[in-house]
């Protein structure tokens, strides 16, 4: 599907204008601690967060080990130095019963156009996850 924009002409892609918004709760992270058991709510396989690029993903694994994949949307960039880098999506594993804190994520990358990361479970049974920003 594309979209034409009828004053330009210019096509759009589809993941621009239809970029999903967060359906993961954030909470403030606070120096007197935070019980993460409150926070969690079940995944699903494609998973939005909303990214000030001080914010974490905790995901807690079910009973068989998956795959969560942050999903660039920058895939390359000039560094001094180096010249242009390709950059590609962040897989990280998630072991059975266990608890992954993920990123942060910085929002010139990461970030879709309303400002969310996206996060892909290659299983989500029994799998639960939520973000927590760092206010300071």
């Amino acid at each position: 599907m594309r979209i034409k924009h009828f004053l330009y002409g210019a096509t759009l892609l589809p993941s621009l204008a239809l970029a999903q918004v967060a359906n993961i709760s954030r909470t403030d992270g606070s120096i007197s601690g935070l019980n993460l058991s409150t926070g969690m709510q079940n995944a699903v396989s494609q998973s939005y967060v909303q990214n000030d690029g001080k914010t974490f993903i905790v995901v807690k694994g079910g009973a068989n080990a998956v795959t969560a994949s942050a999903i660039t949307q920058q895939t390359s960039g000039w560094f001094n130095g180096f010249g242009l880098i390709s950059m590609g999506n962040q897989d990280v594993a998630i072991p059975s019963a266990s608890l992954v804190i993920m990123g942060p994520y910085p929002m010139s990358r990461w970030n879709n156009v309303n400002g969310s990361v996206q996060i892909s479970f290659t299983s989500v049974t029994g799998v639960s996850v939520t973000a927590i920003r760092d206010p300071q």
